[in-house]
């Protein structure tokens, strides 16, 4: 049995063409390679988050609910200019967020409504303005190679990589990791370099994480063709963006072992994430999560919907519906007479 390790950077199907993996699939494969829990990251978006929850629970396995947020570099009302390398992928900064609990869960579900109602330019973008406000309950990680700490190191800008590591780390107090990850990738390598000296310099835990975007090693083309429609290119093209590293897939917790040897602490703190993140949504337990309606001043809901909703409660204001909300077809003996007439003419011009 593979020694346990909890993946908390992974992409399902609802990682808009980008992710590969789908929900169950995921969960027969976390139970045979003895994972006790498991972390769903999709891009920008909470799509699959109770579809993951419910089969983690029957699965038996810990979910850990996050998302990998778009950051703009500046506020997220800003249209900058959109940036894409040559192969067509798309620059904005990524940034890993898990939910503790249900006050992370909510914070999670407020940045993500921001990006989409507030913040969405061909991403929706959160700020940093938007992460001060709502971290509590959070766990943050540096994230991959678009990351804007990484791309700070990538391209020579220490200085800034290191005040960013420093902003991260104080807007998320004792839950704020250096996510490091080797796939075969060079620049991958001396992005870690720097964050291993940042992690000694400024006492800041290390994380090893696969950036898990299919589950075995033959969904590789599979994938590939999904970047190709999501990136506009195609297979033929050597430019298009692509996974050239290894490892793009979940490995158990021997392989990680093996590739993180160098640095126990950075696969133990995957466990220490998954014991520290205790969501718990009510789903199974029958507590239903609705909507609070307002009623009128001095009512209540009982007094104001009698069994059937009435003229107070039709609007949520006491007022009667307007003549927009009446029914477009009318029920009157007239209409229905008419309506019968056209059916006998269509009728007898069939059978003719």
């Amino acid at each position: 049995m593979p020694r346990p390790f909890v993946h908390l950077h992974l992409h399902s199907q609802y990682s808009l063409l980008d992710g590969a993996i789908k929900i169950d699939p995921l969960f027969e494969r976390a139970k045979a390679l003895n994972m006790p829990a498991v972390g769903l990251t999709d891009h920008g978006n909470l799509f699959g988050a109770i579809e993951f929850y419910e089969a983690a629970r029957r699965a038996g396995v810990k979910p850990i609910l996050g998302c990998e947020v778009y950051v703009a570099s500046g506020s997220r009302f800003d249209r900058e200019k959109r940036e894409r390398d040559e192969s067509g992928f798309d620059a904005i900064n990524h940034l890993l967020l898990l939910a503790q609990n249900e006050t992370g869960y909510r914070n999670l579900i407020h940045l993500v409504s921001k990006g989409y109602l507030e913040g969405f330019y061909y991403k929706p973008r959160i700020d940093l303005d938007l992460l001060r406000a709502h971290s509590e309950g959070l766990i943050a990680t540096s994230g991959c190679l678009s990351s804007m700490t990484s791309r700070a190191i990538a391209g020579n800008q220490l200085d800034t990589a290191w005040q960013l590591t420093s902003d991260f780390a104080e807007i998320f107090r004792d839950r704020y990791y250096l996510e490091i990850q080797r796939h075969g990738i060079d620049l991958q390598d001396r992005v870690n370099a720097e964050l291993v000296k940042m992690a000694a310099d400024l006492r800041l835990p290390l994380l090893a994480t696969n950036d898990a975007h299919y589950l075995e090693a033959c969904d590789h083309e599979h994938h590939d063709a999904l970047l190709c429609i999501g990136t506009a290119t195609n297979l033929d093209d050597p430019k298009r963006f692509r996974f050239d590293g290894q490892g793009f897939l979940r490995e158990d917790g021997d392989e990680m072992a093996e590739v993180f040897r160098d640095h126990p602490s950075a696969l133990a703190s995957s466990l220490e994430i998954a014991e520290r993140c205790n969501l718990e949504l009510g789903i199974d337990t029958g507590r239903y999560q609705m909507p609070e309606f307002q009623v009128p001043a001095g009512t209540t809901r009982e007094t104001c919907c009698p069994g059937r909703p009435g003229p107070a409660c039709a609007s949520g204001s006491g007022s009667r519906p307007t003549s927009r909300f009446r029914p477009r077809f009318p029920s009157t003996p007239r209409a229905w007479s008419t309506s019968s007439a056209w059916s006998r003419r269509w009728a007898s011009r069939a059978t003719s």
